[in-house]
């Protein structure tokens, strides 16, 4: 019997080291230290038997007063793992006074050992088999059995201050003599005792804990609600019902799914309380109770339902509508019953095109919206030396644009991907260093790095800032990026964390930046001599599939001629054309033709462009211009746009469309004078003479005459 209860001890032994082990390096506060002294306990255990025990003894100092240390040093430090080792301390200490011959030291530490760990065992690399022999005679001499049991079960038992294990403990191992016991349960008060081991019989201990606390059922319907009470941390999820409890539920009337499993919520100090339960799309209940100690069986609860209307249109209709990445149905979704509270909608129009609104939906309200796709912005976050400053600024600039209605927000989880691309990742590195400038950035290049992140998310518009702290003299900004435009615009931020509210300059921004509309082509055009030439095919845009090359001549774009870059704007920003374009190109000399898909996006111009003014108005006469041309004021409304924005022959071709000018206005003469200047513009030194000679022979050229402004006035 001796030898087998010997053996058990052993494995155990060896079986819970390596959980020492694991509850050490899980315990990180002190992690590094409860390394070291485990470190060189193991250490001394493999080298004890080829020790001198003078050295040994020293070695064990010295882990003895480490031990000491930490506790004094940490008050906090897990007493458990501690003593623990401390354990193992006294049972190396013990087996060199019995290899020594010094028997009463080694019985000392032994029935010291046994006094923390009745049932620890002996390795078999620290002693021999003469010494395990000897240490297990000394346990039947020191160590009884004792059981502990309560009702409740599972009280945490502690055995002289220290803890002993739960209920309930069956024939656990005791150091003889007199104990003082505690026993905790939360709700119940503790019991404090005293319980004696002997060696003649096993010890027995059974204890009825009484409640000093209230404890509640609560059974609601609908099965997925929240229940908060003021004493709980955090609120309790309901579970669906056990079917077992379907019977009693039909019993009572009730549709058994409709409901969720009785939640018991235990430990409750008396006193008044205040209990929520809540659940989506359902009116919330508070209770205020009065919580004394005993069991309390509340009535079943069930919610109310609460919804709102929606109404939902789009321009184009049938597109998909989701409310909170839910499906709802296809445009027009009409009277449609919605869930309260703050509810995100969303309509997917093709090509990646988004309407986001975020909402607070009332209960037994109607919200109707019409849908059309907003340009996406893409927010890559703020650069700030204060991690949360950028993490806060960044929630309170997105809400700058959902909250201006203008934009839509390429979605978090989306953005972040782009973060640390190297085109952006470069950005935010240069505005993280003291005293950034803007202009020392090379944003040509940085804008045309970024065509491809822009193009890959949909988005028209990339936005990033840099914050700086109250107390900072540098400056903070708001850099907005267009891939129509080599140029940002660079808006500054006040020093200190943003507001909810942007500031003034930032708001009118957002409200007066204009939204128009165009195809997106994926082929970036420029213009050589009198020809537009595709340069590049740009990486994931609609022309990624198509049969053209960079090098190509454009020729026709939807069956108009080309040939210049302004022309295929000009007909990309037409709002009458389809999506399925057709188009024409000219390779060393062989046509290729083929029909493209071209999906249209909003699209916005940069206020920091000079030409901002010119792009607009030509972009208005294009859209509201009467029948297949523009009016003649139109045109040379347009004209002068074109000449401000130094593209002369486009001007001189424009000018030369007007057949006829309102002698009461801007006259013939002027017209000549102008044409005159886009002509010496482009190099044509004797058609431009031809004109400034028709202007000085007319009356009506109010430059000449000196009535009217000057050309630079003319183009304001």
């Amino acid at each position: 019997m001796r030898s087998f209860v010997f053996v058990r001890i052993l494995l155990l032994f060896w079986i819970t080291l390596p959980v020492f082990g694991q509850i050490q390096e899980e315990f990180l506060p002190q992690l590094h230290t409860l390394r070291t002294i485990a470190a060189d306990l193991e250490r001394l255990e493999t080298d004890l038997l080829t020790l001198e025990p003078v050295e040994a003894l020293a070695r064990i100092d010295q882990l003895t007063q480490a031990l000491s240390a930490l506790k004094a040093r940490e008050p906090d430090a897990d007493r458990h793992i501690i003593n623990r080792y401390q354990t193992r301390v006294y049972l190396v200490e013990m087996v060199i006074f019995y290899n020594q011959g010094d028997r009463q030291q080694a019985k000392e530490r032994a029935e010291r050992v046994f006094l923390d760990n009745p049932g620890v065992a002996l390795s078999g690399r620290l002693a021999s088999a003469d010494c395990a022999l000897w240490f297990e005679e000394i346990r039947e001499q020191a160590v009884g059995v004792l059981t502990i049991t309560s009702r409740p079960d599972q009280a945490v038992v502690f055995l002289n201050g220290r803890e002993f294990g739960s209920t309930p403990l069956n024939q656990v191992f005791a150091a003889r003599g007199n104990h003082e016991i505690l026993i905790q349960k939360k709700g119940y008060t503790t019991w404090v005792g005293k319980v004696t081991v002997s060696a003649s019989a096993p010890a027995e201990l059974h204890v009825d804990l009484r409640k000093n606390a209230g404890t509640l059922m609560v059974w609601v319907s609908p099965p997925d609600a929240e229940i908060s009470l003021d004493t709980l941390s955090r609120a309790i999820r309901t579970e669906p019902v056990h079917f077992s409890l379907y019977p009693l539920l039909l019993a009572m009337g009730f549709y058994p799914p409709a409901f969720s499993q009785p939640v018991i919520i235990d430990g409750i100090a008396p006193g008044e309380r205040i209990l929520r339960i809540e659940s989506a799309c359902y009116q919330p209940i508070h209770y205020r109770l009065q919580v004394d100690i005993g069991d309390y069986f509340l009535p079943i609860m069930a919610l109310t339902p609460a919804t709102a209307v929606l109404t939902i249109q789009s321009e184009p209709s049938n597109q998909p509508v989701y409310v909170d990445d839910l499906y709802l149905g296809h445009t027009p979704v009409r009277d449609a019953a919605i869930c309260p509270g703050s509810r995100s909608l969303s309509v997917q129009f093709d090509a990646g095109r988004v309407w986001r609104k975020q909402v607070w939906i009332q209960e037994n309200e109607s919200y109707s919206f019409s849908a059309f796709p907003r340009p996406q912005v893409l927010f890559l976050g703020c650069e700030a030396a204060d991690r949360v400053q950028a993490l806060e600024g960044a929630v309170a600039m997105e809400q700058w644009f959902e909250n201006s209605e203008r934009f839509s927000l390429v979605e978090r989880s989306r953005a972040a991907a782009f973060r640390y691309r190297p085109s952006v990742a470069g950005v935010f590195e240069r505005m993280g260093q003291p005293g950034f400038d803007p202009s020392s950035v090379d944003w040509q290049t940085q804008v045309g790095n970024m065509t491809a992140t822009v193009l890959e998310t949909g988005a028209t518009l990339v936005v990033f800032s840099r914050l700086v702290s109250a107390e900072s003299s540098d400056t903070g900004y708001l850099i907005l990026i267009r891939t129509d435009s080599q140029k940002p615009d660079i808006l500054p931020l006040p020093p200190g964390s943003p507001e909810s509210a942007p500031p003034k300059l930032i708001a009118e921004f957002l409200q007066q930046t204009p939204v128009l509309s165009r195809l997106r082509s994926g082929l970036r055009i420029t213009t050589v001599g009198d020809h537009a030439v595709i340069s590049e095919i740009i990486p994931g845009g609609p022309a990624e599939t198509s049969p053209f090359h960079a090098g190509d001549r454009l020729i026709r774009l939807a069956n108009q001629p080309v040939s210049s870059r302004i022309d295929a704007e000009r007909i990309l920003r037409d709002p009458e054309l389809s999506e399925e374009i057709r188009v024409q190109v000219d390779r060393s000399g062989v046509p290729i033709e083929a029909i493209m898909h071209m999906p249209r996006q909003p699209v916005t111009l940069p206020l920091a462009d000079p030409g901002i003014p010119y792009n607009l108005i030509l972009t208005l006469i294009e859209t509201v211009s009467d029948g297949e041309l523009p009016s003649r004021s139109g045109l040379l409304n347009a004209g002068i746009c074109r000449l401000a924005l130094e593209h002369p022959a486009e001007a001189l071709e424009t000018f030369n469309r007007i057949s006829e000018l309102d002698p009461t206005g801007i006259g013939s003469g002027t017209l000549d004078y102008i044409k005159s200047i886009a002509a010496r513009a482009i190099g044509q030194t004797t058609l431009a003479e031809t004109f400034a000679r028709s202007a000085r022979q007319t009356d009506h050229c109010t430059f000449l005459h000196g009535d009217g402004p000057d050309l630079n006035g003319l183009m304001q």
